[in-house]
């Protein structure tokens, strides 16, 4: 349990490199969106923890239009399921939606900053499932920081932050930890630690550590995909 400005305060100390605090939090970064993507297979990973769920009744009924909620973390769309059907639509090139052959069923596609669903009917009720990239963090200066997280009490502490009190109410503290931390940090800072050693020890030009801090990464990684990430494919 940690936050990512104290991560990076820890690898400044240990690596005795505070020199190196932007490039240590970019790093860090960096780790957390490796990490959603398979090193042996190069195939991207989906963490139940970025699963995302919506139900929206405000689509165009001729061509219904979902705009994607953040684009620059949008990793994939795993489901649209339409009620008043009782069906799910299926993704298509659009290439081949426009042929009256594909279009005797509901149907999905990219286009942009949205995904168009469209079929056999006015569609204006969907269910919607889909996966984002974790965000960037800021490396809060000390004193500065909307919340801390006390390895020894195990316990969080808010402040006021730009005239912002983080301790205000439920709703401040919740906003603290996500611009503070995430569940990767709160359930893997050892490897994302051993993620950014390597990161620094090649900018260092120290190939001994760099090859060696990559094989503990490697291994890690392993660790965070095989306990955290889903199968979608028994799913189905």
């Amino acid at each position: 349990m940690t936050t990512f400005s104290q991560l990076v305060d820890d690898l400044c100390v240990e690596l005795v490199r505070p020199d190196l605090r932007p490039f240590i939090a970019a790093s860090l970064n960096q780790v957390i969106r490796e990490l959603h993507f398979d090193e042996k297979t190069e195939m991207p990973v989906h963490f139940g923890s970025n699963r995302y769920e919506v139900e929206t009744l405000s689509l165009n009924p001729q061509m219904a239009v979902w705009p994607i909620p953040v684009v620059t973390r949008f990793q994939f769309l795993e489901a649209i399921f339409l009620p008043e059907y009782g069906e799910y639509a299926i993704q298509r090139n659009p290439r081949r939606v426009f042929e009256v052959e594909d279009n005797t069923n509901f149907y999905w596609y990219r286009t942009g900053p949205a995904i168009a669903i469209g079929g056999v009917a006015p569609v204006t009720h969907a269910k919607i499932s889909w996966f984002e990239y974790l965000p960037n963090l800021e490396n809060f200066p000390s004193g500065g920081r909307p919340a801390t997280y006390d390895p020894v009490a195990e316990n969080w502490s808010y402040y006021t932050v730009g005239g912002v009190n983080y301790a205000l109410d439920d709703a401040s503290m919740l906003r603290a930890l996500e611009l503070t931390t995430n569940w990767m940090i709160l359930r893997w800072a050892t490897i994302l630690k051993a993620g950014v050693r390597n990161k620094v020890y090649i900018r260092l030009g120290d190939e001994i550590r760099a090859r060696t801090t990559y094989s503990i990464y490697s291994t890690g990684r392993r660790q965070v995909i095989n306990s955290e990430a889903l199968n979608l494919e028994s799913h189905r």
